[in-house]
C-alpha cells in the first residue's frame, strides 16, 4: 500500500491544518502496533468537528485498505475513521464543490468494509458495528449478525437501535438470554437516540443499580433530554441511585428543558423523604434555582427600561413584583437536617424562596461557620449574603436582613461590602443606619449612608449624625460618599460636593453622585457635566450612565421651560445613542423629553431612532407617535432573535414587550403572526431567551407569552 500512498501528491492536497503531505505516513502508521496515536492525528486533520477536506476523499481508499488488511493492527482505528467520515457526509459537511465526490466516496468505501461484519476479530466487528451508524446500506449486514454474535453484542444492538431496526421484542429476547448488558445498551441507545422501543425507560431504572457502567444520569439527562423523565422518576425510589446524582440530574434537565421544571422541582422535594445530612449540599444546590418556579409572580413588568437595565441584583432584573409563598415546599424543606452551617445557610436561602419565616433561625445558625460560607446553588459558588440577596423580597424580610447583617459582620469584618448590598433596596430605618455605621468606611456602606440622607434624613438620629462626622474621610470612593453623606446631613455646602466629585473613582454610582451633587448645585457641576458629555476617549469599563446623568443635568432647565439649550447637548445626546449600551433606556427617555419641548429637533430624532434595532427606540417610536404596528412588531421580533442567548436578552425583553402590547393595542389583527414569528423563542421547550439560567429564561418567557396573549 506505500506505494499508491507515495503515488498520491499529497502537498497539492489540504486538511484542517494546512498541507496534507503527513497523511501518508500516519496511514502508515495505521499498520504498526502502536497505531493509536496516528488514528488520532489522523481524525483531528482529516475529520475534525464534521468537516470534510480534499485530503480526507482521497485518503479514504487508504483507510479501506487498512480496515480490510488482517494484518494491520490497526484496523479497528481505520474503521473508527471511516465511521467519523460518515457522521460527517451525512450532516452536510464540507464545501459544496466537494461534496457528490464524498458522497460517492462514502457509498463506495461502504461497500467495501460491510462485509467486515463478519470478521472473526471481535475488535473489528465492534468497530465496524459503531461506524455502520453513519454507513449507507448498514442495516441489512448489521441484522444478519443479531442471532450469532456474543463478544460484540453491545455496540452491536447499540447500532441497531440508532439505525432504528431494533424493537421491544428484541430487547425482550436479550433479558431472556440474560445479556443485560446488551439490554441496558439498546435501552440507552434509545433514549438517547430518539428511536422509542416501548419498555425501554423501565429496562433503565430495573438494571441501573446493577449494570456494569461508565454511564451516568448527567449524561444520559444531556443526550435524551426529556426522554429521560421516565428513567429519572423510576429512580427516585430505588435504593441503588443517589440523592446526590438524581438532585443535579434533575437539575440539569430542568437547565435543558423548560416543560421538565416543574416536574423537576416536584422530584427534587421529594427526594426529601430519601436525604441524609451528607445530601444536603447536592440536594439544595440543585433544588434552590428551581423553586422560584412556583412562587414567582407572572411576569408583567412596565418598569422603566433603565430602571431594570441598571440593576445590579439578579432578584430586581428577574421579578417585577414580590413573590407568593409556597407554604408545601417550605413544610418539605423544614423536614431537612443540616449538618453543618453551610448547611444551614443553604437551607435558610431554600426557605427564604418559599417565603417562610423559619429561614431566620437557619440563617442565625449558619453564622457559627468559622467562614463565611460560600454555597453551591445550581453549580455556581456564592456568597451567603449574595444568595440571600437574589432572593429576598425587602420589604417583607428587611427587619430580619438588617438584624442578620448585623451579626454577620460582626463575625465576619471582611464580608462587609457583601452584606452591605444585601441591605440595599430594604426600607429606610434607625437600624440600618446602625448597621451600615457597623459597616463603614466600606464604599458599599457609605454610599448607602449618603444614599438615606439624601432620601430620608429623618432615620438618623443625633448619635449617628455624630459618629458619621467623627469618621475620618478616607481616599477613593469611600472618601467621596463620606463626604456627600457628610455635606447632606449638615448645610449641603456644595464644595464639598466638589471634592468629592474629585477623589472619587470612574465606575458604578458615579452618576448617582452627580445627580445628588446636582440637587446642591453650583457652578462645578455644570462644568463636570460639560466636560463629561464632551470627552472623545471613554474608558473601557466605564458605564456610559454617567453621561446620561449629566445630559440630564443639563437639560433639566429646557425641559421646565428654560429658553437656551446648551451648545454641546444635543449632538452630544445623537452621538450617545451609537455607544450608550446599557445607558440607552436613559438616553432615549431624555430624547423623547426634550423633542416634545423643541420640536424643531424632532425629525432628526426620529431618523436617530430609526437607525437604532433595539426595542427601546422602538418604544420610543410608538410614544411619539411615528412607528406603524406591523413595522413595530418586525423590528420587535428581530430585536429578540439576535438577542436571544447572549447577555442582552434580560435589557430586550421587557420593552419588546411593551411594544408588542403597544402594537397588538392598535392592531390586534397582528396577533397571530407575530406568535408564530416568537414561537421559536417562547414555545420552544430549550431554554433559548437565557441558557443555562432557568429562574431568568422562565421569567423572561413568561413576559413574552403574557404580551402575545393579552387581549
Amino acid at each position: 500500500m506505500l506505494n499508491p500512498l507515495d503515488a498520491v501528491d499529497w502537498s497539492s492536497l489540504t486538511h484542517a491544518f494546512g498541507e496534507a503531505d503527513d497523511v501518508p505516513g500516519l496511514v502508515g502508521q495505521l499498520l504498526e502496533d502502536e497505531w493509536q496515536d496516528a488514528a488520532d492525528e489522523l481524525t483531528s486533520m482529516l475529520v475534525p468537528g464534521d468537516e470534510v477536506f480534499p485530503a480526507t476523499v482521497v485518503a479514504l481508499p487508504f483507510l479501506v485498505e487498512v480496515a480490510l488488511d488482517p494484518d494491520a493492527a490497526g484496523r479497528s482505528g481505520a474503521l473508527q475513521l471511516l465511521g467519523a467520515y460518515g457522521e460527517s457526509v451525512s450532516r452536510g459537511a464540507g464545501p459544496d464543490f466537494l461534496r457528490g465526490e464524498a458522497a460517492a466516496a462514502l457509498r463506495e468505501s461502504s461497500q467495501a468494509v460491510l462485509p467486515l461484519a463478519a470478521d472473526p476479530d471481535p475488535e473489528v466487528r465492534a468497530a465496524i458495528y459503531q461506524a455502520g451508524v453513519w454507513l449507507p446500506e448498514a442495516a441489512w449486514f448489521l441484522r444478519e449478525r443479531l442471532e450469532g454474535e456474543r463478544d460484540s453484542l453491545v455496540p452491536l444492538v447499540e447500532a441497531l437501535t440508532r439505525l432504528r431496526d431494533f424493537d421491544a421484542g428484541d430487547l425482550d429476547r436479550l433479558r431472556v438470554i440474560g445479556r443485560d448488558d446488551a439490554v441496558f445498551a439498546a435501552a440507552w441507545a434509545s433514549l438517547t437516540s430518539g428511536h422509542e422501543i416501548h419498555g425501554a425507560a423501565e429496562h433503565l431504572v430495573r438494571l441501573w443499580p446493577s449494570c456494569d457502567r461508565d454511564d451516568t444520569l448527567g449524561r444520559l439527562v444531556r443526550a435524551a433530554g426529556v426522554r429521560a423523565v421516565p428513567v429519572l422518576s423510576g429512580l427516585g425510589g430505588v435504593a441503588g441511585s443517589t440523592v446526590g446524582e438524581l438532585a443535579w440530574a434533575w437539575h440539569d434537565l430542568a437547565l435543558i428543558s423548560r416543560s421538565a421544571g416543574e416536574p423537576a422541582r416536584d422530584a427534587l422535594l421529594a427526594l426529601v423523604e430519601r436525604a441524609v445530612p451528607a445530601d444536603l449540599e447536592d440536594l439544595l444546590g440543585a433544588l434552590i434555582p428551581l423553586l422560584p418556579l412556583a412562587v414567582d409572580s407572572p411576569a408583567d413588568d412596565s418598569r422603566p427600561a433603565d430602571a431594570i437595565a441598571g440593576s445590579s441584583r439578579a432578584a430586581d432584573v428577574v421579578a417585577g413584583d414580590s413573590p407568593v409563598g409556597d407554604s408545601r415546599a417550605a413544610d418539605c424543606l423544614a423536614r431537612l437536617v443540616p449538618g453543618s452551617p453551610e448547611d444551614e445557610a443553604a437551607l435558610a436561602v431554600a426557605l427564604l424562596v418559599t417565603g417562610d419565616g423559619r429561614w431566620v433561625s437557619h440563617a442565625r445558625a449558619a453564622l457559627a461557620a468559622p467562614e463565611p460560607p460560600y454555597l453551591g446553588i445550581g453549580g455556581a459558588s456564592v456568597d451567603f449574603a449574595s444568595a440571600l440577596a437574589d432572593f429576598a423580597d425587602d420589604d417583607r424580610d428587611g427587619p430580619e436582613l438588617v438584624a442578620l447583617a448585623r451579626a454577620a459582620i460582626a463575625a465576619w469584618p471582611t464580608t462587609a461590602d457583601t452584606w452591605t448590598e444585601l441591605l440595599s433596596q430594604v426600607p429606610a430605618s434607625p437600624a440600618l443606619v446602625e448597621v451600615l455605621l457597623l459597616a463603614a468606611p466600606s464604599k458599599a456602606a457609605v454610599r448607602l449612608l449618603a444614599r438615606l440622607a439624601f432620601s430620608r434624613p429623618a432615620v438618623f438620629d443625633v448619635a449617628t449624625h455624630s459618629a458619621i462626622h467623627a469618621l475620618p474621610v478616607p481616599g477613593g470612593d469611600a472618601g467621596a460618599w463620606l463626604l456627600i453623606t457628610q455635606a447632606l446631613l449638615d448645610s449641603g455646602d456644595p464644595a464639598a460636593f466638589s471634592r468629592a466629585w474629585r477623589i472619587s473613582e470612574s465606575g458604578p454610582g458615579e452618576d448617582e453622585l452627580l445627580r445628588i451633587w446636582a440637587t446642591h448645585a453650583s457652578p462645578g457641576v455644570d462644568a463636570v457635566c460639560l466636560d463629561l458629555i464632551t470627552r472623545t476617549s471613554w474608558g473601557m469599563y466605564r458605564s456610559r450612565t454617567v453621561q446620561v446623568a449629566a445630559l440630564e443635568i443639563l437639560l433639566s432647565p429646557v425641559l421646565t421651560g428654560a429658553p437656551d439649550l446648551p451648545e454641546p447637548v444635543w449632538p452630544a445626546l445623537l452621538g450617545l445613542l451609537e455607544v450608550a449600551g446599557g445607558a440607552l433606556p436613559g438616553a432615549v427617555r431624555l430624547g423623547n423629553q426634550l423633542v416634545t419641548v423643541r420640536p424643531e429637533l424632532r425629525a432628526q430624532w426620529l431618523a436617530a431612532l430609526h437607525r437604532l434595532p433595539d426595542p427601546v427606540a422602538v418604544e420610543a417610536l410608538q410614544a411619539l407617535g411615528d412607528i406603524v404596528p406591523e413595522q413595530a412588531l418586525e423590528r420587535a421580533v428581530a430585536g429578540l432573535r439576535e438577542a436571544a442567548g447572549t447577555r442582552r436578552i434580560t435589557g430586550t425583553v421587557l420593552p419588546a414587550t411593551r411594544v408588542i402590547r403597544n402594537a397588538l393595542a392598535d392592531r390586534p389583527d397582528l396577533r397571530l403572526g407575530v406568535t408564530a414569528d416568537l414561537a421559536s423563542l417562547v414555545a420552544a421547550d430549550e431554554r433559548t431567551l437565557v441558557p443555562g439560567d432557568i429562574r431568568a429564561d422562565t421569567h423572561l418567557q413568561q413576559a413574552l407569552t403574557t404580551s402575545l396573549l393579552r387581549p
